[in-house]
């Protein structure tokens, strides 16, 4: 499964905005939608939506370029950037996701797309 994300490898991210109920993640002409809204590490520290430098957080990480990226079926996908910095999306139901349709939405320069579900 982690083939589904290779044209993001070796990328940066070009720009991060914020859509009124989730997130997108552009690298290059490469998009993530995010609907729920993922966990922020930058080495140390972590950031969660609601904390006061979230945005912050996420901001920091553009023009760093995704290194690794680890999909754990069922339970969540983690992007990997250089200086030590990730982000994390869970992928489990809960009482504040039950409503969702998808968590994560890929559209790709080259026309490939997928959903996480």
């Amino acid at each position: 499964m982690e083939n589904l994300f290779k044209a993001i490898i070796g990328e940066q991210l070009s720009s991060v905005e914020f859509v009124q109920d989730y997130l997108q993640l552009h690298f290059d002409g490469n998009t993530l939608a995010f609907y729920e809204w993922p966990e922020i590490n930058l080495q140390t520290l972590r950031y969660q939506v609601g904390d006061m430098n979230y945005r912050n957080a996420l901001c920091k990480l553009i023009s760093h370029k995704i290194i690794k990226i680890d999909l754990l079926e069922n339970d969540r996908v983690e992007f990997f950037f250089e200086e030590d910095s990730c982000i994390k999306l869970n992928l489990v139901r809960n009482e504040s996701n039950s409503d969702l349709s998808e968590f994560l939405y890929f559209n790709g320069t080259d026309k490939e797309w997928f959903v996480l579900e």
